[in-house]
C-alpha cells in the first residue's frame, strides 16, 4: 500500500499495488542478480576453504610420518640375551653390536628392614615395633616431643606428638616435588623406608635432625631405634658396580644412587638411568641382574623392510586420495540449470527442496580455478620431478623405488617387488628419496619428495588463504573477503535506492488518485449544474 493510504476512492478501478510491483520488477531483477552473484562468491569461498582444510590436514597430520627417518629407514634390534632389549633408529649401523654392562643405575635407598635387596639386608632388626601402628600418634610410640628433620638440606619436616605414622608419611611425600624423596610405611611388617625417585649418583637422600632442642632427642632416637640401613655400592675401576654392600645409616649422611655403566663396541658409556644410547641404538639394561654383569651380550641391528614398505604403501594411498580430491573439485563443471535461489523462489519451496537445489547449484564452484590448478601442479611436481643435485641415479626420484604415475590425473602406483629390490641394494633408499638425499643442497628442488611435498602444501595453504581467507568470516583481507564486503555494501545501497524508487512510484500514484478524485468532483458539479 502506498504513501497516500487507501486507493480506489477516485473510482478509477486501478490496482496501484500491482502497478508498483510491475514498476519495481526491473529493480528487483537487478537485486536478485546481485544477490545471486554474492551467493556464488560465498560458495566459492566455502569450496576453497574445504580444499584449504584438506591440504592443511594432510600436511600437518600425515606428512610428518613420511619425513621421519624411523619410518623411512627402519631398523630392528635383536638381543642375544633377554636381560637387554634394544631399539635401533634409522641412524644406527646394521650389524652386530657388543654390550657389557658393568653396573646398572639405582636410586638412593634407606630402609629400616628390607629383605628384597638380594638378601643384602637379611637379618636386620629394629628395636622399635611399628607393625600395625600406622594410626598411632608419635606420643603413643614414645616420642612425646614429636619429630623435626630435614631432607636433602632443603626441606624441613615437622611432626608434633599427635601426628600418626601415616601422617608422617603424608608430610614427607607432600614435599617429594622438592626433595625427590618418598617415604613408605609397611604396616604389616612394621618398617619404614625412604627412597629417591630418580636414579643415578646425582640424586641423593640426606636425613638430618634439626638443632631444635625440643625435638632433636626424639628425632635422633626415632631414626636410631629404627636401625636404618642403606644400600650402597663399591665403586672402583676394577669392580665398578659389581659389589653391593650395606651399612648403618648415620643421620646427616648423604646417600647417593648409582649410575649405569657399560662398554658398548669398546667404548665406555655412563647414564643416570637404565637405558643407554650409543650410535643410534638405545639399550634397556633395567633387567640386568648381578649374574649378568660383566658378561658380553650381542645386539644385532638389521633392516626392517616391511615397515618401510608399509610406509610407502600408505604414502601412495594418501597421496592418491589427496590428488583425486583436488582434481575432482577442479574438473567438476557447474550446472547452468541451477542458480542460487532468490528469496521469492525460496518462499515457494520446502526446506528439503531448497537443500537439494543448492547441492546442485554449488557444483563446479572451482571449475578450472587457477589457484587450485597451481596447487595441483605444485603437488604433482613435488612428487614426480627428479631431485636436483643427486648424482646417484638410484636416489633421485620415486621411479627408482618402484613408484610410477598412472592415468592422466597424477595418481601413482607402487610395485612392491621393485621396492624390495631397491631396499636390498640400499637399506636407506626410501629415506634418501623421501627425505634429503643431498645434504649439502639449499634449494627445495634438491630435497626429498616428502620434504618438497610438505613445502608445496604449505605454499598451497598460503595461496588459497590469500583468495579465500582461513575462516568463514568475511572480515579478512583476502580477495574474496574484500569482494564480498564490497558487494554487501553495493547491495545495501541498492536496496536503499529501490526503497526510494518505490516510494516515488507510490507518490506518483497518490498524485494521480488525487487528480482523478478532483476531476470526478468537478464532473459531478458540472453534471448537477446542467441537470438544473
Amino acid at each position: 500500500m502506498g504513501v497516500g493510504g487507501i486507493y480506489g476512492l477516485s473510482g478509477s478501478g486501478l490496482d496501484i499495488d500491482s502497478m508498483v510491483k510491475v514498476g519495481m520488477m526491473s529493480k528487483q531483477n537487478q537485486l536478485d542478480k546481485m544477490q545471486q552473484t554474492y551467493t556464488k562468491n560465498e560458495w566459492k569461498k566455502e569450496a576453497l576453504l574445504d580444499i584449504y582444510k584438506k591440504v592443511e590436514d594432510f600436511n600437518l597430520n600425515k606428512m610428518t610420518d613420511y619425513k621421519l627417518s624411523s619410518n623411512l629407514s627402519s631398523r630392528t634390534a635383536t638381543s642375544s640375551d633377554s636381560a637387554i632389549t634394544a631399539k635401533a633408529n634409522a641412524d644406527s649401523s646394521i650389524g652386530p653390536h657388543s654390550i657389557t654392562v658393568t653396573s646398572t643405575a639405582s636410586n638412593a635407598y634407606i630402609v629400616a628392614k628390607n629383605n628384597s635387596l638380594e638378601n643384602s639386608l637379611e637379618g636386620v632388626s629394629t628395636t622399635v615395633s611399628l607393625a600395625n601402628k600406622g594410626d598411632k600418634a608419635l606420643s603413643y610410640l614414645g616420642y612425646s616431643n614429636g619429630l623435626e628433620f630435614t631432607i636433602n638440606n632443603n626441606t624441613t619436616i615437622t611432626a608434633d606428638s599427635d601426628t600418626t605414622l601415616y601422617g608422617l608419611v603424608s608430610k614427607v611425600n607432600a614435599e617429594t616435588s622438592k626433595t625427590g624423596v618418598k617415604m613408605t610405611y609397611d604396616s604389616d611388617n612394621g618398617y619404614i623406608s625412604f627412597f629417591q625417585q630418580n636414579l643415578g649418583t646425582q640424586y641423593t637422600i640426606n636425613i638430618a635432625a634439626t638443632d631444635n632442642s625440643d625435638t632433636s632427642t626424639d628425632t635422633a632416637s626415632f631414626f636410631n631405634e629404627l636401625g636404618l640401613q642403606y644400600r650402597g655400592i663399591v665403586m672402583t675401576e676394577e669392580t665398578a658396580g659389581s659389589t653391593f654392600s650395606k651399612g648403618n645409616y648415620t643421620l646427616g649422611e648423604t646417600i647417593t644412587g648409582t649410575d649405569a655403566t657399560a662398554i658398548i663396541d669398546d667404548k665406555k658409556y655412563t647414564a643416570d638411568k637404565n637405558s643407554i644410547s650409543a650410535d643410534g641404538v638405545t639399550y634397556n639394561i633395567g633387567n640386568v641382574t648381578s649374574d649378568k654383569l660383566n658378561q658380553q651380550i650381542v645386539v644385532n641391528v638389521d633392516q626392517d623392510p616391511e615397515k618401510i614398505i608399509e610406509t610407502v604403501k600408505s604414502f601412495v594411498k594418501d597421496y592418491n586420495e589427496l590428488i583425486d580430491s583436488l582434481y575432482d573439485a577442479y574438473r567438476e563443471a557447474p550446472n547452468s540449470s541451477y542458480k542460487p535461489l532468490t528469496d521469492a523462489q525460496k518462499n515457494a519451496m520446502t526446506a528439503d527442496q531448497i537443500t537439494k537445489w543448492e547441492e546442485k547449484a554449488k557444483a563446479g564452484m572451482l571449475y578450472h580455478d587457477q589457484t587450485l590448478r597451481k596447487v595441483i601442479d605444485d603437488v604433482r611436481n613435488a612428487v614426480t620431478l627428479p631431485i636436483d643435485g643427486v648424482s646417484d641415479s638410484d636416489s633421485n626420484s620415486i621411479y627408482k623405488l618402484g613408484i610410477s604415475t598412472t592415468g592422466m590425473y597424477g595418481q601413482i602406483t607402487l610395485n612392491e617387488d621393485k621396492l624390495r629390490e631397491a631396499l636390498s641394494k640400499d637399506s636407506d633408499a626410501v629415506y634418501k628419496v623421501f627425505s634429503k638425499p643431498n645434504t649439502t643442497a639449499t634449494t627445495d628442488s634438491a630435497n626429498g619428495i616428502a620434504v618438497r611435498l610438505s613445502t608445496a602444501l604449505t605454499n598451497a595453504t598460503t595461496s588459497i588463504s590469500k583468495v579465500s581467507g582461513r575462516s568463514s568470516s568475511t572480515g579478512g583481507d583476502s580477495t574474496l573477503d574484500t569482494l564480498l564486503r564490497s558487494m554487501q555494501e553495493r547491495i545495501s545501497n541498492f536496496k536503499k535506492t529501490m526503497s526510494t524508487f518505490e516510494n516515488n512510484l507510490y507518490k506518483r500514484y497518490d498524485a494521480m488518485e488525487s487528480a482523478l478524485a478532483s476531476l470526478g468532483s468537478q464532473m459531478s458539479y458540472l453534471s448537477s449544474m446542467f441537470a438544473s
